[in-house]
């Protein structure tokens, strides 16, 4: 329910405990938070005065807040609510935790009996539940700090009980660890007079001169914070909500002119909601247009790739014919003719030749009367021909990658990709540009996809990976993966 207009009755039990026993120890202002409240109920929130039951320690004995009469009025008063009242339950007093169960003390009680004759909040919260009223507010200024000494903070067990009430909408004047400071200079509980204050007008209205429980409640907790805070302590109200909208316990009548302010404010949110409505409605177009033209250049891509494949069922080449150059050709256009150039096998083999038999010579000549220099000199011969002999294979290996690579690239730019990973393949592990070659591997591989060539596209990933370290091809092939085991 939203407003007050659908609150047919207001019903109210207030409780309020000064005389307490000594292992509790007495408050102080309790009594006094509940007249007040009583007041501000009737004058302020349109409660009838004969639908507030209260009990205080200054009433007659049937309505002293003890054990049995809590119980018996409790019950009894929360019987009259009908489908589609309010009622209203307010404790001022001690409360406490023991053993997992939250307790709120009756007068009559000591913190020895407290598990047998104290009121537990799990009682109060079914009585509750058992009222046919359809709006139910709990308001809890428990855990006092009394007669200078502390007694007991709020509990994350008795927080955590008082969230257990179903429709019931629960303040509590202290968070858990924390305790409910009473204030001499205004004879009252901190939290009961800031309360008082919040229902009285000092909350906001919405724009329907509506003041809300959730309303009440922020003024509350943040007039409070700010008391506690003036004064280097901790209080903070908490509130634990399970009903469905919002408990209106006030209405303010409103002026002409705040009328049309209210109208004139519905007419600007409902231009708001309806632009917004309109700018949702402009982004699903857009993004459906985006999800056609995606689909629209997909149908595309895979109508070629048919067509591609149509082609190789018909056991036609769509490839297109390179002309690649042999590698001596390649070599000597890109390293010039020296004679002595890597390109030049011929040259290679006799600069070989001639060292062999420089070598082999030196070896026959060396007869035990060269002694240690004729030995060395032809150590050194060998050297030097092994040291030819490593250059020409080092020299020729990297030459022949630069070759594949160069080649392997000429392939893709023209698309051919099956010749091109023919060349990528041979490219070895060392004397390699490992980043270039990685690339082209990669790229050839997408061409590999574009025909439905998983197969070779696999081969080329792997390569890049394996070969040249390549992480993104590590995650080429996890997708390629899942498409094969979604297949």
């Amino acid at each position: 329910m939203d407003s007050s207009s659908a609150i047919v009755n207001k019903y109210a039990v207030l409780i309020g405990i000064n005389d307490y026993h000594e292992s509790l120890g007495p408050l102080n202002y309790c009594v006094q938070d509940v007249k007040l409240m009583k007041q501000t109920l009737v004058e302020a929130c349109e409660f009838p005065e004969e639908n507030i039951l209260v009990l205080t320690d200054d009433q007659p004995e049937d309505r002293k807040p003890t054990y049995g009469n809590i119980h018996s009025w409790l019950a009894s008063w929360l019987s009259h609510p009908e489908k589609g009242d309010l009622v209203f339950v307010y404790f001022a007093g001690h409360g406490r935790e023991l053993e997992g169960t939250a307790f709120l003390a009756p007068k009559d009680t000591t913190l020895d009996s407290l598990p047998v004759a104290g009121i537990s909040v799990k009682a109060v919260r079914e009585q509750m539940e058992r009222s046919a009223a359809a709006q139910k507010v709990l308001v809890l200024d428990a855990c006092h700090s009394g007669a200078g000494r502390d007694v007991a903070t709020m509990s994350a067990d008795f927080k955590e009980e008082l969230a257990e009430g179903e429709g019931i909408y629960t303040i509590a004047s202290c968070d858990k660890d924390q305790i409910s400071y009473e204030w001499p200079e205004q004879n009252q509980g901190v939290f009961s007079y800031y309360l008082s204050q919040a229902l009285k007008g000092e909350t906001p209205p919405d724009e329907r001169g509506v003041i809300t429980l959730d309303a009440v409640y922020e003024w509350t907790r943040r007039k409070v914070r700010e008391w506690s805070s003036s004064r280097r302590i901790t209080q903070e109200p908490v509130r634990i909500c399970r009903t469905r909208g919002q408990i209106a316990l006030r209405q303010l009548e409103l002026s002409k002119e705040q009328q049309l302010k209210v109208a004139r404010n519905q007419i600007k949110k409902l231009e708001t909601e309806v632009e917004d409505s309109w700018g949702k409605v402009r982004e699903k177009e857009k993004r459906i247009n985006e999800l056609d033209s995606k689909f629209e250049s997909e149908r595309k891509s895979q109508k070629k790739r048919e067509e591609k494949l149509e082609i190789f069922k018909k056991g036609q080449n769509p490839l297109p014919e390179l002309d690649i150059p042999a590698f001596s050709k390649w070599a000597k256009q890109n390293g010039g003719d020296t004679g002595l150039g890597p390109y030049s096998e011929v040259n290679w083999v006799v600069v070989m030749g001639i060292v062999f038999f420089v070598c082999v010579i030196a070896g026959l000549a060396i007869t035990e009367e060269f002694g240690l220099e004729g030995r060395l000199a032809a150590l050194s011969v060998g050297v030097i021909f092994a040291c030819f002999i490593g250059s020409y294979f080092y020299i020729r290996k990297l030459w022949l990658n630069n070759y594949r690579i160069a080649c392997g690239e000429k392939c893709a730019q023209k698309g051919n990709y099956y010749r091109g990973a023919g060349f990528v393949l041979d490219i070895g592990k060392w004397f390699v540009d490992r980043g270039r070659a990685s690339a082209l591997a990669k790229e050839l591989a997408r061409q590999a996809l574009s025909y439905e060539d998983t197969h070779m596209a696999r081969e080329l990933f792997s390569v890049a990976k394996e070969r040249w370290g390549s992480r993104s091809a590590d995650g080429e092939l996890e997708e390629l993966g899942e498409e094969k085991t979604a297949d």
